[in-house]
């Protein structure tokens, strides 16, 4: 037994499911069909982690997991073991697994394998019996069944664990929803959402991807949910077979070389079956429109993943008088009346030395967290946490709570202008005048907004801003699109699901950063300017 802090891991315990598989189950489909159920290292670490760490308590830690997989590497037979494991060896009583997916000929095939697993099993067939829609074990009264959005809809179920197959096909999260809720009476639960890329958009799919994304990489701190995610990067080259084992782990074991070569000759032969190949093979999320800002080098604009928290420091560093005589302007980005508002201070360099320095501050009515999904509600608890948002009090934007907050910090610099957008102005930009702040009323279209925008792109991608790893920022500069006109120009706009018509990914904080840009290319000076040799020299 291995402990820390707030987690111990339970050597035992991991063993226990994977010597289950492999001692128990064999494979149903390929050329090893009938083969005992060697895990796959990958498979291995995949289960030795969800069962083996424990809360103090001694029961699992992990609750939900995100498994993101290409086709053909065998996530089906891996799920139906899973299932299995839960049903028969988990400890639970009268436990109740689903395997649950879009409609029913999906939510078949996870149970359709492990019920050819059961039956296969010499020692697993004395203890079940695989009906046509139901594998029930007598010894533990426990069932496993497939399930769709359509029968979910019956109430009176208290499911132990869950296979969500093919999360992506998904519509929307009604099915999980309905799961989740039914697993209140469980004391250790095991939600597992298993698919291959999807397209992105807003849809209860990429929603979960992208927040499987950050709770890996660090910027999110959600402990129940385990993440493995089986992909090529953004930058990789599709077309190189490296990068197809990276993104297979069983490439050359139940998923052909072969066959992967003669899909890759088909895509490049073909421009519209490339970002199939991407998607289904490689796992990119994939999508029609045009993502603005490259990760990967905003992410070099700061010093993530050094410090998390790296905004803090500038945020203590600007209370303690540290940017008191630096220049600074700012961008003003107001909700409606329950959506997010955000603040962002924009310093511009005064020296060839300097980085441009991006500050934000958030806010969101509290009471907005009942009308949005689960995946945002914790999304938006994290950021809470974490110090990177302020949630006020109410079901619509506190104004006079976050116009003293604004106000407050434009005195903390020798403030200059503070771009808005005219179309949600409210009483803030009048308290900022009367305190005698000057705002800048900036139009939200392609004439104002296009020239601040592509400075803010120049200022991304050659790495000459500082931002602070702030999350928030960041998880809304991964939400932009933008759309070029005739002209080259263009301007940010929230990612559009092609399906629905919906705009619903929040990018207030970069519109509020490039109503700061503008403003500072508005009112050129020789103590912001003489840094500068190109296009605001201009």
């Amino acid at each position: 037994m291995s402990t820390s802090r707030k987690y111990w891991f339970d050597h035992k315990a991991a063993n226990k499911y994977c010597r289950f598989i492999e001692k128990h189950l064999r494979l149903t489909k390929g050329k090893k069909r009938g083969h005992p159920f060697k895990l796959e290292r990958w498979q291995r670490r995949i289960v030795r982690r969800l069962f083996g760490w424990k809360r103090q308590d001694g029961t699992r830690r992990y609750r939900r997991a995100w498994i993101e997989i290409p086709r053909k590497n065998g996530k089906s037979e891996f799920a139906a073991a899973i299932a299995l494991a839960l049903l028969l060896i988990d400890g639970e009583g009268a436990p109740e697994i689903y395997c649950a997916a879009v409609d029913e000929e999906q939510a078949r095939v996870v149970f359709e394998r492990a019920g050819i697993m059961a039956a296969t099993s010499q020692s697993v067939s004395k203890k079940v019996e695989v009906l046509q829609k139901v594998i029930f074990c007598e010894q533990n009264t426990g069932s496993l069944k497939p399930l769709t959005s359509k029968a979910a809809t019956k109430h009176g179920r208290s499911p132990s664990g869950a296979i969500y197959d093919e999360v992506h096909e998904m519509p929307n999260g009604d099915l999980v929803d309905v799961i989740h809720k039914g697993t209140a009476a469980r004391v250790q639960p095991l939600e597992i959402y298993i698919t291959t890329a999807g397209v992105k958009g807003d849809n209860f799919a990429c929603e979960h991807h992208d927040y499987a994304v950050e709770v890996k990489q660090g910027r999110i701190d959600d402990d129940a949910l385990f993440v493995a995610i089986f992909a090529a990067e953004e930058e990789d080259d599709w077309r190189d077979p490296e990068v197809w084992f990276k993104a297979n782990p069983n490439l050359g074991i139940c998923l052909e070389y072969s066959y992967i070569e003669t899909e890759c000759k088909i895509a490049e032969l073909s421009p519209s079956k490339e970002n199939d190949f991407r998607r289904y093979h490689l796992n990119q999320w994939t999508s029609q429109s045009v993502r603005w800002l490259p990760m990967l080098k905003w992410d070099l604009c700061s010093d993530f993943p050094k410090d998390k928290k790296y905004w803090l420091s500038l945020q203590e560093q600007l209370l303690a008088g540290a940017f008191r005589k630096r220049i600074a302007f700012g961008g003003l980005d107001l909700a409606q009346s329950s959506d997010f508002t955000a603040f962002v201070l924009v310093m511009p360099p005064m020296t060839e030395a300097e980085r441009w320095v991006f500050m934000p501050w958030f806010w969101l009515p509290r009471e907005a967290l009942n009308s949005v999904s689960t995946v945002q509600k914790r999304r938006y608890l994290a950021f809470e946490k974490q110090g990177a948002l302020t949630m006020t009090a109410g079901d619509v934007t506190d104004y006079g709570y976050v116009q003293e907050q604004v106000f407050s910090i434009t005195e903390l610099v020798e403030m200059k202008t503070v771009g808005y957008d005219r179309y949600n102005a409210s009483s803030v930009v009048q308290f900022l005048q009367n305190k005698g702040v000057r705002v800048e009323d900036m139009p939200q279209g392609i004439p104002t907004m296009g020239p601040p925008s592509k400075e803010f792109e120049r200022l991304v991608k050659g790495k000459m801003m500082e931002h602070g790893s702030h999350p928030v920022l960041r998880w809304m500069a991964d939400n932009v699109e933008v759309i070029p006109d005739i002209n080259n120009n263009i301007m940010p706009r929230k990612g559009l699901n092609e399906k629905s018509g919906r705009k619903n990914n929040k990018i207030d904080g970069i519109s509020a950063s490039v109503m700061g840009v503008g403003q500072v290319m508005a009112n050129p000076g020789p103590r912001t300017m003489r840094y500068q040799k190109g296009s605001l020299a201009a």
